[in-house]
């Protein structure tokens, strides 16, 4: 024990720089957002780079479940082409055409990029999620994030390589939706009770 408080009294000059410091650099970042944003963005970029090595070490043991919904999604998707129908129309009657654009011409709604998840939380009333895609990979902020089952939430931060997801389970979450039958819309909340339950 005394050795402990020789230590401490030998490198006190060392250790009050370091504590004087850190509490600069913490009132920096509290009261200056332009520091506060670049302190943002390389915190989520360690941490990110962190939780991506730690969830490929985790990720290794459910590579079963994720290839048996990948397949899931696949036949799902296949047996949606539009190749797999044919009509058949025998009282068609020929007719001119009178319009005059492209009516073919298809736009694209919306463009797919594959994410990683490298951190998630389900415990707290503010749970985020991180992905391994960011500005660099086209992610910006109010963006969709889906999953095989439906809906995950909607990315609120971005840096260069990582994105922060507010995930529906979070007190702030609020997501439009419409009930298949009967086309009636609502506001998709959580209480911050069950996470299996969302009003």
């Amino acid at each position: 024990m005394v050795n402990v408080f020789l230590l401490l009294r030998r490198y006190s000059v060392l250790l009050l720089f370091i504590l004087l410091q850190g509490l600069c650099i913490s009132l920096l970042v509290r009261y200056n957002k332009s520091h506060q944003a670049r302190y943002m963005q390389i915190s989520y970029e360690l941490t990110g780079r962190v939780n991506k090595r730690y969830t490929k070490a985790t990720s290794y043991f459910s590579l079963g479940e994720n290839n048996r919904l990948l397949a899931a999604e696949n036949n799902r998707l296949r047996n949606a082409l539009a190749n797999n129908f044919t009509r058949i129309d025998t009282l068609g009657k020929p007719v001119q055409d009178t319009v005059k654009l492209d009516s073919v011409a298809t736009i694209r709604k919306f463009l797919w990029r594959g994410a990683h998840v490298v951190n998630n939380s389900v415990s707290s009333q503010t749970n985020m999620i991180t992905i391994e895609r960011g500005r660099n990979q086209g992610i910006q902020p109010d963006m969709a994030v889906m999953a095989p089952g439906g809906i995950v939430g909607l990315v609120t931060d971005v840096s260069g390589n990582m994105a922060v997801v507010m995930s529906l389970l979070h007190r702030k979450s609020s997501t439009s939706v419409m009930l298949k039958r009967g086309s009636i819309t609502g506001i998709l909340e959580w209480d911050g009770k069950n996470p299996m339950l969302l009003q």
